[in-house]
């Protein structure tokens, strides 16, 4: 067999591997006694913005709901009917001293005719004709004259008067046509500067929830980084023990083979029982071991 003169076979595993396997199974053990530990951070971000968001939409509807706008003044204007002036109550605008203005007039009209009879008949007395038909006629003529002036005073008076009344009616029925023109006008701004400030106020709805998006990103990555390493952290005693098993990978050999040899065996013997015997007894002691070793590799040759 050369160098070896006998060989022993073994079934099992080597003791190391057995030492190491029990180790596993210890280690697995206490992670599998390991109670379940819930996670005490937040996972899910929030937009912080959002209460905000909805408060301030919620008021934006409510103010639209509560402002008329442009539509209702423009719809009331679309309704309106302009007054004519023949339908126009002119009393109103009548002046009403006109008739103190008419009565003073007439007064002092009459005063004047009541002068001239005089005169008439004064004429009339020294002419010897007073009473008379002449005298009777000329009275009736200053009386017409009187009431001519006096009619035509009147007339003129209230003819004034109902031409200013009647222009005073058109500047208001103009100047009313004009303010709903004006009314129309302003409906249309009114519902451009609405629809402005719906459009600014849209804008900074978006800003302030972009903005807000921004920061729950933000957030969502640390509460997820945070998240990962405290699932590293329940999960470290598992790798390492998966590491200590993918070690082995099937490798452990199912038997074992010793080899001996019974020379080397004898100078070990021997070897080793000088090393005794110098423990014990000194130089001496190691002559005597070195030659029983000797003797004993010499009988095996033999």
């Amino acid at each position: 067999m050369g160098l070896f003169d006998s060989q022993t076979t073994v079934s099992g595993s080597p003791d190391w591997a057995t030492d190491y396997q029990k180790q596993n199974l210890n280690i697995a053990g206490q992670v599998a006694a390991q109670p379940y530990q819930q996670y005490g951070g937040d996972r899910v971000a929030q937009n912080p913005m959002l209460p905000g968001l909805l408060q301030w939409s919620q008021g934006m509807i409510g103010t639209a709901a509560n402002t008329p706008g442009g539509y209702n003044t423009a719809a009331g204007v679309a309704g309106y009917r302009p007054e004519t002036l023949a339908g126009k109550d002119l009393s109103a605008y009548m002046n009403p001293f006109t008739q103190n203005v008419v009565d003073a007039s007439a007064n002092e009209m009459r005063r004047q005719a009541a002068m001239t009879d005089q005169q008439i008949g004064g004429q009339a007395g020294q002419a010897g004709a007073y009473g008379g038909a002449r005298h009777a006629l000329l009275q009736a003529e200053n009386t017409r004259n009187l009431n001519d002036q006096i009619g035509n005073m009147v007339a003129g008076l209230n003819l004034q008067n109902f031409s200013n009344a009647q222009n005073q009616a058109v500047g208001d029925i103009s100047r009313g046509m004009q303010g709903q023109a004006l009314n129309l006008q302003a409906a249309g701004q009114m519902d451009q500067s609405a629809a402005a400030d719906q459009a600014r106020l849209t804008s900074a709805l978006g800003l302030s929830n972009q903005l807000g998006q921004q920061q729950q990103q933000y957030m969502q990555g640390l509460y997820d980084t945070n998240y990962q390493n405290w699932q590293d952290q329940q999960n470290y005693p598992l790798k390492q023990l998966q590491t200590r098993i993918g070690a082995l990978n099937g490798n452990i050999p199912s038997q074992q083979t010793y080899f001996s040899n019974s020379a080397a065996n004898a100078i070990g013997l021997g070897l080793g029982g000088a090393k005794l015997v110098s423990a014990l007894g000194g130089i001496g002691g190691i002559k005597d071991g070195i030659n029983s070793g000797i003797d004993a590799i010499s009988g095996l040759l033999g």
